[in-house]
C-alpha cells in the first residue's frame, strides 16, 4: 500500500502565530478534498487528548513517550 492509503485521519494543530494561523487555514481550505483521510484541527494540544491516550504521544506533546530524534535516526541506519 502507498503511504496516503495507509493514513486513515490527521491530526493538525493550529499554528499559534497569526501569519501561520492565516496561511494554514487558506492551504486547509484548498487541499482539503485532495486528501483521502480526514483532517482535524485542533485549537490546543489539549484537544488531542480527546482523541489520543497520553501514553500514546510524546513528551513534547504532554504524553509519557520518550523520543529522541538523533537517536530514532540512529536505529534506521
Amino acid at each position: 500500500a502507498y503511504f496516503p492509503g495507509l493514513v486513515h485521519v490527521a491530526y493538525v494543530l493550529r499554528p499559534v502565530g497569526f501569519l501561520q494561523k492565516a496561511i494554514s487555514e487558506v492551504s486547509n481550505k484548498l487541499f482539503r478534498e485532495d486528501f483521502k483521510f480526514r483532517v482535524i484541527v485542533l485549537a490546543n494540544v489539549t484537544e488531542l487528548y480527546d482523541f489520543i491516550e497520553k501514553d500514546q504521544l510524546t513528551e513534547q506533546l504532554g504524553g509519557d513517550l520518550p523520543y529522541c530524534h538523533h537517536t530514532w535516526i540512529q536505529n534506521r541506519i
